[in-house]
């Protein structure tokens, strides 16, 4: 796609490059400075990971959950729940509060209902250490 911008010497120059594992969006922008100087004002390029739009076998998908509390919402545990091949990339959440709940008691919790829960900080490997202080919690959805 080519776009060139009224009352101006400009242009955009866009393509798209995919495969079933990613796509790549270049965007390329040149401006004429009178006859024929012409310089490149931004070259810019994204890669976006679609293999999880193509369900892909070896794509690993992963979930936080979290939890409704008065003070606003909290992750539970301090790990994410993965279906897939293990890619050795986790996320970092040391120092970020969470709600001392397994991920396997999720499934079990009712939805609206008030619990209480022990809130606590994600440590370097990412789980949750209690503050052995208790808040009221509850799941949506």
């Amino acid at each position: 796609i080519d776009r060139y911008f009224r009352n101006s010497l400009c242009v955009e120059v866009s393509f798209t490059i995919e495969s079933t594992s990613s796509r790549f969006c270049v965007i390329i922008w040149a401006c004429c400075l009178r006859h024929s100087k012409c310089r490149a004002v931004t070259f810019h390029i994204n890669h976006v990971d679609m293999s999880v739009f193509y369900g892909e076998k070896n794509a690993q998908l992963c979930h936080q959950h979290s939890m409704q509390t008065p003070a606003g919402t909290k992750i539970v545990s301090c790990e994410d729940e993965c279906t897939g091949p293990e890619t050795g990339v986790k996320p970092i959440r040391t120092g970020t509060q969470c709600l001392n709940v397994s991920i396997g008691a999720m499934k079990y919790l009712s939805v609206g209902v008030n619990y209480t829960c022990e809130l606590g900080k994600c440590d370097a490997n990412n789980r949750c250490h209690p503050f052995d202080l208790l808040i009221g919690c509850w799941k949506e959805q």
